[in-house]
């Protein structure tokens, strides 16, 4: 961005079109375009100055904030929506805003990417819900020493490297082994894990 002209020279000018010249000609004498001659003319008759305007900043964020409730209504409907998701979103309602002005957005609100948090949806069930307040009602009752914690894990030997490298123009091939998952279950308790099964599926009901 380009440094405005000094005061002393649109003050020159000024006095120049003051004296009878035109704004053209005051415009070839000091050696500026016609279009800022009249431009500071106009200024000056308008608002009574005629110094620069302030440059830079964020010259488009009150556009944005204009339609931060739309904005945040689509954010509220999918917190893990990306930032390119959501730019798309607006568009289709009538929105231009780029990415990075979607960031300082957000960042204006203090809002910033964050890890996500995992809950099952499941909880929110009415039945889901009774059988858990039941549960933590009832935990006075609880003997630890009689606890057996019941933990499953998955494990599969088809995790290989979907891309790599080769030359254009040729195909990537690339062997890779049978995939197949293994369902770990483990029984544990205060003394330590007591027993532990895998099977080739992932459990049912009817085996625990």
């Amino acid at each position: 961005m380009g440094h405005p002209l000094s005061m002393d020279l649109r003050t020159r000018l000024l006095a120049a079109i003051d004296g009878g010249l035109s704004c053209r000609g005051a415009a070839a004498r000091f050696g500026v375009a016609p279009s800022t001659a009249i431009r500071w003319q106009a200024q000056r008759l308008e608002t009574g100055g005629f110094g620069p305007k302030p440059q830079g900043g964020d010259m488009r964020s009150r556009r944005v904030e204009e339609r931060a409730a739309d904005i945040l209504a689509l954010w509220e409907a999918r917190k893990d929506i990306s930032l390119e998701e959501l730019r798309i979103a607006l568009a289709e309602a009538g929105l231009t805003v780029s990415v990075a002005g979607l960031h300082r957005f957000f960042a204006r609100r203090g809002m910033t990417r964050k890890k996500r948090d995992w809950d099952a949806i499941e909880q929110d069930r009415p039945d889901v819900l009774r059988q858990r307040h039941y549960w933590f009602e009832n935990q006075v009752d609880l003997e630890p020493e009689r606890l057996v914690f019941i933990d499953e894990t998955w494990t599969a030997t088809n995790m290989t490297r979907s891309h790599g490298r080769c030359a254009r123009g040729e195909r990537l091939r690339m062997g890779y082994p049978h995939g197949r998952g293994d369902a770990r279950q483990r029984g544990a308790e205060g003394s330590g894990i007591k027993k532990c099964m895998t099977r080739p599926v992932p459990a049912r009901a009817d085996w625990w």
